[in-house]
């Protein structure tokens, strides 16, 4: 997501969006395309060893909007540690809406794909477990 100097990507792209981890735009006719950080899926494309999509890669099409690195939502739930418990907050996921208005979502947290980490260290490492998807599936917005 870093370059020294400006880089045309695509072409007849009407909306780009990045983040710091990854990039996303819709083309005139409703393609989406993703690159960047890649460590969830959530560029739509299957996780490798390399964790980057390196090149802007089409992953969905008929897209009207798309919403990329950290979202989360106005709710009660807002305080630690209930934001984990509601899964409010969503830092490694690419939100898509096509233009049929179904919410698309691939990344952290959208799919029944797993990753285990261990965090900490010593006698006070764990394990988590984390949910994710590699390609947009539909998703509701309450």
């Amino acid at each position: 997501m870093r370059a020294v100097s400006p880089q045309k990507l695509l072409d007849n792209c009407i909306y780009v969006t990045t983040s710091g981890e990854n990039g996303a735009a819709i083309s005139v006719n409703g393609e989406l395309y993703t690159w960047g950080w890649n460590i969830m899926g959530q560029c739509g494309t299957a996780v490798s060893d390399d964790l980057f999509v390196r090149e802007p890669v089409k992953v969905l099409d008929n897209v009207q909007m798309v919403w990329t690195g950290s979202l989360s939502f106005n709710s009660p739930e807002q305080e630690i540690p209930e934001i984990w418990h509601y899964n409010t907050l969503y830092r490694f996921t690419v939100f898509a809406r096509l233009k049929d208005g179904t919410f698309m979502a691939a990344g952290e947290g959208a799919g029944d794909k797993e990753i285990r980490n261990l965090i900490g260290g010593g006698d006070l490492s764990s394990e988590v477990i984390y949910r994710y998807s590699d390609t947009f599936v539909p998703i509701q917005i309450e």
